[in-house]
């Protein structure tokens, strides 16, 4: 969980421009997917117990994602690809 909040449009738009600038990404409605469950229209998680018990604010989700790919092995595969 991290500092931030963004739709998994925006999430996969910087997964994939941090691998493989250039590409497009589509953004769709949940309610095109046909998910048998109700998604909610909005819905962030709540990060405030993480502050509250480490009394630090959480990193912003970009860093955080950032850090995971930048250890990933397959990032660096997927970012050399042509």
């Amino acid at each position: 969980m991290d500092a931030g909040s963004c739709s998994w449009f925006d999430f996969a738009k910087t997964f994939v421009d941090a691998l493989r600038p250039g590409i497009e990404i589509v953004p769709l409605r949940s309610s095109e997917l046909n998910f048998p469950a109700q998604r909610p229209p909005y819905s962030v998680l709540d990060t405030s117990r993480y502050t509250e018990w480490t009394g630090q604010p959480m990193p912003a989700w970009q860093e955080g994602l950032a850090a995971c790919l930048a250890l990933e092995p397959l990032a660096a595969q997927v970012r050399a690809m042509s």
